[in-house]
């Protein structure tokens, strides 16, 4: 016998001498067939979704993972990308899909597995808001994707997942997106996250919590027509899906007036056209979180979405339909209708450039001819500093320039004179 297998003997006899399976209790012996006939479901497991693939929807692409390599080299130019991934948001997607190939039970079984090895790998990570992933905003994203993912029917609560998702709860009551001197959105995700995930735990004190600083923000953050001031017509929608998922989690329904508002506001923008790249005008900034498209069909209930948009509509308040009053814009948003034509513009001296999504639209303008887009403005596409600079400023639409300088670009945000106040 050589060396080195006399030494291993007596490592086994001196080490697990005390604890090998060997000095089991007979009865318990069954622990070994019992793992092994996990260890065998479990490579059964892998080896039958190792070349099941799914189209999953980010930021700005998409692409084909499995189950077993999903987390694996998450490496994304644009870190918008690497969020989406991370608030599960592609769940959200796979939902709506066309893919008539795949059915909805393997779609969850998906779904369900990708977000227990998301909690298996990362888990244990200490909470830090450097780190991307427990961003406050990607946070909230997360706890109110799998609580509607949870009362929509597709997930049952998971103990592991819950129990995971709970310290992340308690870390974004303590770390809400309030900033100094800056009106943010994020608070009103912050809170939408809180209140929904509340109501899957039970946590009265929380959604107590939530509601109170929903009561808090809206009346800053709405004007009196339901309009958001964050100067973006994407964010409108965005932000009404957001009120809309609060009212759905409400059992009082407690801001159906604001409800209304907001998605009459939705209606002024919303052409119903059938070009789904320029199914609205573009002010402001394009959100990264939900395609302009996406959000305005979930908002207007299409049946084209199938499987998520039918189930919520089918919870919320029984398909009960908001009777909508008429919106004519605001001092803010302007409309006008003539014949064929229609023209959009926004007055940016109301707002300024004090909300966070806004661009230098003075003497901008958007017009469709037979609801088709004939002048157009494609927002600003991503987030990077580049995109932020460049499509920020007047120059980039169809404004007044006098000798290549765009009126009121000095004011914005990136300039020097801005951020010293001056």
């Amino acid at each position: 016998m050589e060396n080195n297998q006399i030494v291993n003997r007596l490592k086994t006899y001196l080490y697990r001498g005390g604890f090998s399976y060997k000095n089991y209790p007979q009865k318990l012996k069954y622990i070994r067939k019992l793992n092994q006939k996990n260890q065998d479901e479990k490579a059964k497991f892998k080896k039958k979704y190792s070349n099941f693939s799914l189209k999953i929807q980010l930021a700005s692409f998409s692409t084909n993972k499995n189950i077993t390599n999903f987390w694996s080299k998450l490496n994304y130019e644009d870190r918008e990308d690497l969020s989406h991934i991370h608030r599960w948001t592609w769940a959200i997607y796979l939902l709506t899909g066309k893919d008539s190939k795949i059915n909805k039970t393997k779609k969850i079984n998906f779904i369900k597995n990708v977000i227990n090895n998301w909690c298996y790998k990362y888990g244990n990570y200490k909470i830090d808001y450097k780190n991307i992933i427990f961003e406050p905003y990607n946070i909230s994203e997360r706890l109110a994707n799998y609580s509607l993912l949870v009362k929509l029917g597709y997930l049952n609560k998971d103990k592991e997942v819950l129990k995971i998702l709970k310290k992340q709860l308690i870390f974004l009551t303590e770390n809400l997106e309030f900033y100094y001197k800056k009106k943010s959105n994020h608070v009103l995700n912050n809170a939408r996250g809180i209140l929904l995930f509340s109501h899957i735990i039970n946590n009265k004190q929380y959604i107590k919590f939530a509601l109170k600083i929903v009561d808090f923000v809206l009346p800053k953050f709405i004007d009196k027509n339901g309009f958001f001031k964050f100067c973006s017509s994407h964010y409108q929608l965005i932000f009404s899906r957001w009120i809309i998922d609060i009212n759905f989690f409400s059992e009082k329904k407690y801001i159906n007036n604001v409800c209304k508002k907001v998605l009459s506001a939705c209606e002024f923008f919303d052409l119903k056209n059938t070009n789904k790249n320029f199914n609205i005008p573009f002010f402001g900034n394009i959100s990264p979180d939900f395609k302009p498209f996406w959000i305005l069909n979930f908002i207007n209930r299409e049946k084209k979405l199938k499987d998520f948009v039918y189930q919520y509509w089918k919870h919320y308040n029984n398909n009960k339909q908001f009777k909508l009053d008429k919106c004519k814009g605001s001092n803010e948003w302007i409309k006008k209708v003539n014949n064929n034509l229609t023209i959009f513009s926004r007055n940016p001296k109301i707002y300024g450039f004090d909300f966070n999504h806004s661009h230098n639209d003075f003497f901008h303008f958007v017009l469709y001819f037979k609801k088709n887009p004939i002048i157009i403005d494609l927002g600003k596409p991503n987030y990077s500093q580049e995109s932020h600079n460049t499509y920020s400023s007047g120059k980039l639409h169809n404004s007044i320039i006098i000798n290549k300088h765009a009126t009121f670009d000095d004011y914005l945000p990136n300039k020097i004179k801005t951020k010293l106040g001056l």
